[in-house]
């Protein structure tokens, strides 16, 4: 019988030391919990729904200096902010004490355009100044939506079209690209009125004009936005030598041969005729992709001047003392006038891969299609598919999927499969390599501050044993070693 109560004693003893251990084991594991999506839908272009927060610029009620209202919004997709922003202006401050109203409800916002570091808004014709408006109206208007799109990650500059038409200053000259203002706004209209007592005969200005250059492969042509230096009213003929010169942007590549020489420029009825040297077809090296960009790289820079509708491009050869067989690389006549081509506009996005001693990012520039919705998505996809750049090594083991991507609360949340863990190959150094890509790859981008990643619908404690994920992660920009060399 004393037997009997020893071993019940035992058995007893040793399940309560079981029992009491599981709140541990439990613990251990916490990180490792299903994610509850139900919040947020997936980043796929038509669903995803988002908060942002937007800084707001009304003037007083004296239109004396500008003031900020901050504003909380809901967005489909990431690229709505920057119409969600024009959108808020228009419908007024809130505050209707503090602030003055200078926008009347018959504005109609008719779209919004980001590529680059730039916003192009088109708004209805109302937003011009009447003869009922205050005189300065215009100005202040203008200043509201810069200031307020100038606020968001990634805009410096902003071009603001009128029914499709540039909108123009008090000397009827184009505004062009127009940066943040300062927030004295009596002293920004002086600053107005004596730009607009500049003779249109000065001999040298300064403007800021829009360059398309290719990316790496051929696949686009991307702008860029440079002042130049204009001599004795040459608009035209400045804009096509700062296209020989090459690009200033990394990532993007010339597209005028090295050599090419511009001859004669002349416009005729919309129609601008540019005639280069014959090194534009005899140092051409490249296929029909690379002809088509540096066609379109063209025609899209002088399209950009809005007195310009199309292009045509003259190739004279010194031999034959004319014009000879007018192509560039064989591939496309230059017969007739070349309209803008829009569907080879595209913009740039960063990935970050590896160098081969894994301690370093090193971005790798993409071009994408201009319209693209899925920002992001299109981004982690890339990732996973690898770098183009022979000199720089995956991130994302092999076999990865991404099962979804969502955005809420300025956090993404982006889901893979277990591959990301069972195929990792280890090690502190390439563990980081991978977290690191994927957070400083997303959070380039507005809305997206910092980043959870999931595996499986989880959050887990580590990929590969170092590094905790099981929150949402920053950016780490020490961990970015160079730009891509061109």
């Amino acid at each position: 019988m004393k037997r009997i109560i020893i071993f019940l004693i035992i058995v007893y003893f040793i399940t309560t030391c079981v029992i009491g251990c599981a709140p541990n084991l439990t613990k251990d594991k916490k990180a490792d919990q299903e994610y509850d999506s139900s919040s947020v839908t997936d980043e796929s272009g038509g669903n995803e729904e988002t908060e942002a927060s937007l800084v707001l610029y009304f003037p007083d009620k004296q239109n004396s200096k500008m003031i900020t209202e901050v504003r909380n919004v809901k967005l489909v997709n990431n690229d709505d902010i920057y119409q969600a922003a024009v959108d808020e202006l228009l419908k007024g401050p809130y505050d209707k004490e503090k602030f003055n109203n200078v926008f009347n409800s018959k504005i109609k916002l008719l779209n919004v355009k980001k590529y680059e570091d730039i916003v192009e808004v088109n708004l209805s014709k109302e937003f011009a100044k009447t003869a009922d408006d205050n005189n300065n109206i215009e100005i202040i208007r203008t200043i509201s939506i810069v200031n307020t799109l100038a606020e968001l990650q990634n805009v410096k500059y902003v071009k603001i079209l009128i029914e499709g038409e540039e909108l123009k200053d008090l000397n009827d000259e184009p505004y062009g690209f127009l940066e943040k203002f300062d927030t004295d706004i009596e002293k920004v209209l002086k600053q107005e009125k004596a730009n607009a007592k500049i003779s249109k005969e000065e001999k040298v200005c300064f403007k800021k004009i829009i360059l398309y250059f290719k990316d790496k492969y051929s696949e686009f042509v991307i702008p860029e936005i440079r002042e130049i230096e204009i001599i004795d009213n040459s608009l035209e003929k400045a804009v096509i030598n700062e296209l020989i010169k090459g690009p200033q942007k990394q990532g993007l590549v010339r597209t005028i041969p090295e050599g090419t020489q511009l001859l004669d420029f002349n416009i005729s009825k919309g129609t601008a005729v540019v005639t280069f040297s014959e090194e534009m077809s005899s140092n051409f090296n490249g296929g029909s992709a690379n002809e088509e960009a540096v066609i379109s790289s063209i025609a899209n820079t002088l399209t950009e001047l809005p007195h310009i509708k199309n292009v045509k491009i003259n190739i004279k050869h010194k031999k034959k003392g004319n014009y000879g067989i007018n192509t560039i690389g064989g591939h496309f006549l230059l017969d007739k006038p070349i309209e803008r081509i829009e569907s080879r506009i595209g913009k740039r996005i960063n990935l970050y891969f590896a160098e081969q001693n894994a301690e370093n990012l090193i971005p790798e520039y993409r071009a994408i299609e201009m319209g693209i919705k899925s920002v992001a998505r299109r981004a982690i996809q890339e990732l996973i598919n690898g770098p183009k750049n022979e000199k720089l090594f995956p991130t994302i083991p092999e076999g990865t999927q991404l099962l979804s991507i969502s955005i809420k609360d300025e956090i993404c949340y982006v889901n893979f499969s277990n591959e990301i863990i069972d195929n990792h190959k280890g090690g502190s150094a390439g563990e980081a390599m991978t977290i690191y890509s994927i957070v400083n790859t997303l959070t380039q981008f507005d809305s997206i501050d910092k980043v959870q990643i999931l595996v499986d619908d989880k959050a887990r404690e580590t990929l590969a044993g170092h590094i905790a994920i099981d929150q949402p992660i920053a950016r780490n920009a020490k961990l970015i070693k160079e730009e891509e060399k061109r």
